[in-house]
């Protein structure tokens, strides 16, 4: 989410915050350039490598038994599921969807649309912003001055606490000024359209 795909801290850019009357709509930005240069590196690793096993597989799956061609099948299926799940992962946008009463958040790849949650009697109280550190590493635990610019520092969750006790985790960053000023737009937003 937010750690990759980020969501704009102000609504000055009308693309990704669109406002109707009763509906606010925030889109996450796309990658970030140097993800489409991973991506363009690992398409071509594996077209080299599907046109390598490709005669190999064909050949397999015309003289092998019932064994190899599960076999083949599966390869071509990991394959084939590895290039739609790259190709996904550049295409995919992440949507806040702010209502009178409800919040929504949900993401579309190609255009369709997935819902992740959604948020009925939204209270912007409930808002709080969480810093996770998983584990310290070795830089972080000595405190070495010249280790400073390699020290793990974690990132922030911004997280609706809901009334079952459940958590719902909004967005995610590794700076905490942007979760602030999303939780501001998002409570300038509900204000706006009660």
């Amino acid at each position: 989410m937010g750690l990759i795909y980020q969501f704009p801290i102000d609504d000055s850019d009308s693309h990704y915050v669109q406002k109707a009357e009763k509906l606010i709509l925030i889109k996450s930005y796309g990658l970030p350039k140097i993800f489409w240069i991973y991506g363009g590196l690992v398409s071509t690793v594996l077209i080299i490598l599907m046109r390598i096993i490709y005669p190999s597989l064909i050949q397999l799956w015309i003289t092998g038994e019932s064994l190899d061609k599960i076999l083949v099948a599966s390869a071509s299926i990991f394959l084939l599921l590895t290039i739609i799940g790259l190709i996904s992962a550049f295409y995919i946008q992440f949507h806040l969807e702010i209502k009178p009463n409800s919040f929504s958040k949900f993401f579309t790849i190609f255009g369709m649309k997935w819902k992740i949650f959604t948020i009925d009697e939204f209270l912007e109280t409930e808002c709080k912003i969480h810093h996770f550190l998983g584990t310290p590493n070795l830089a972080r635990i000595n405190k070495d001055i010249e280790l400073k610019n390699f020290e793990n520092k974690g990132y922030f969750e911004l997280i609706y606490s809901a009334s079952n006790q459940s958590f719902i985790v909004i967005d995610r960053s590794s700076r905490k000024d942007d979760l602030i000023e999303l939780k501001k737009l998002i409570n300038q937003f509900l204000q706006a359209i009660k």
